[in-house]
């Protein structure tokens, strides 16, 4: 019987720190999935401001994406509305917080954008759309270059970590 709790025990120290490489991978993965999201969001405002010509208040209500859905930005940014000094972008990150709480040069890009928007004609806006996707689409490509990178040694250390747990306590 206590060959079995010691069984567990041993399992469960291992199982602990593994877990946590695990999830430090999957917040990896997941922050550049955000990023991604954010690229598209700006090109949906660029689309709709260009072309479509739709009002401020009116940008985000066709607009999808799952992994700004799955963190709950998205939910908050299509209730937001523009209180006349802010946009409703604006709002909606500061309701939600830090976006990209490990990544300071993101959350300051994303920010700088949220100030401008609806402040400029309709060509300025787009063109500082694209100023903004080309610079968040370079931090983007250096982040999924390195992704496989970190996922793989995130994952290596829980697992490293639990073993070595686990040899300490035999």
């Amino acid at each position: 019987m206590n060959y079995y709790f010691a069984v567990l025990g041993y399992t469960l120290v291992f199982l602990c720190p593994s877990a946590l490489g695990y999830i430090a991978a999957f917040r990896t993965k997941e922050q550049v999935l955000k990023l991604d999201g954010i690229i598209s969001m700006i090109e949906h405002i660029r689309y709709e401001i260009g072309e479509r010509m739709t009002p401020q208040n009116m940008i985000f209500e066709r607009f999808e994406n799952r992994a700004l859905s799955r963190c709950g930005f998205l939910d908050i940014l299509k209730k937001s509305r523009s209180d006349g000094e802010n946009s409703s972008l604006k709002c909606a990150l500061v309701s939600y917080g830090k976006l990209f709480p490990e990544d300071a040069k993101c959350e300051m890009l994303i920010n700088d954008f949220s100030l401008t928007l609806g402040t400029l004609s309709r060509q300025e806006q787009q063109n500082r759309c694209t100023e903004y996707i080309e610079r968040l689409r370079h931090i983007y490509t250096e982040k999924s270059g390195k992704i496989s990178a970190d996922t793989k040694l995130y994952r290596s250390l829980g697992l490293l970590l639990g073993t070595v747990s686990v040899l300490l306590l035999l």
